[in-house]
Formats: C-alpha cells, structure tokens, sequence
C-alpha cells in the first residue's frame, strides 16, 4: 500500500501518525510503570504533545558523542517546554527560577555523580549553591587566574 493512500486514509502524513502512535504508546507505558514524571520539573507528563526524549548529558559537541547518545542511562522523559527552557535558558519562555536551575543540577548531578564529583567550590560550597553575589565574585576571582595563568 503505498502512502498516499495511507495518507489519505489517515488524514495525515504516514510517518507523522506513526510517530504520534509511537508516543501514544510510551506515555501509557510511562504511565503504567510511574515514570512519567518530567526530569526537568518533577510534575507529571499528562499529553503527547508534552512528552519530550532528552538527554540528561548533553551529547552535542563532546568527545564521548556517540557514546553519551545511544546510552540508555542517559536518557530522561520531560515536558517539552522544560526540556527547551533547558537547552537555552534565556530563550523565549524567559529566564529559568534559580531554585529551577538548582534542582536540575542536582538531578544531573544524581544521574552522574563522577562526573560532577570536581564541582568547584568555594568556602565547601559548590558553586550552583551561591548566592548571585557570591557566585559573582568567584567569576571574577576565576577569570583573573585565568589571565594570569594560573590553575583554576
């Protein structure tokens, strides 16, 4: 059967159908096991339309691409909006809270503790639990070290 007639029996494009089917059927599965809580904000993923696949690491542009993109262990269900807020923080749906910001690093941080285990710190705390002024001041402190060449 060819798609046009697949097309024109569903009233949409076969692959875009299918894709949705797809969807249809790992939101109930989510559901069904309790995992449709989005990664991102914690709160239940209710629509298709909302349901996104991303990763908990980013994979673009790393050493490990490959690797970080096809592990499953690397992968989370979120709202879409969340997942979009987190690829770009200022984009178009505003700034992200700072208690947002800081409940994803620690959610990145429980999904891959080694990696984050070398946090800079300041005064034992690590830099995502600063204050804005405190986080500001290390910024400085870090570029003059860089400039000067020295190990951050």
């Amino acid at each position: 059967m060819g798609n046009e007639k697949k097309t024109a029996q569903l009233g949409m494009s076969f692959s875009k159908a299918s894709g949705q089917l797809k969807k249809m059927v790992l939101l109930q599965l989510l559901q069904r096991l309790g995992e449709d809580d989005c990664y991102r904000c914690g709160e239940k993923i209710e629509t298709i339309e909302d349901l996104s696949i991303e990763h908990k690491i980013a994979w673009l542009d790393k050493p490990n691409a490959v690797e970080l993109f096809w592990d499953l262990e690397n992968i989370a269900h979120s709202h879409l909006k969340c997942n979009s807020r987190a690829s770009r923080p200022h984009g178009k749906f505003g700034v992200i809270p700072r208690e947002v910001r800081q409940e994803n690093r620690r959610r990145q941080i429980a999904a891959d503790p080694v990696k984050f285990r070398e946090v800079q710190r300041a005064g034992g705390r690590a830099r995502w639990n600063l204050t804005d002024e405190e986080r500001s001041e290390l910024g400085r402190k870090m570029a003059h070290a860089r400039w000067h060449g020295r190990e951050v």
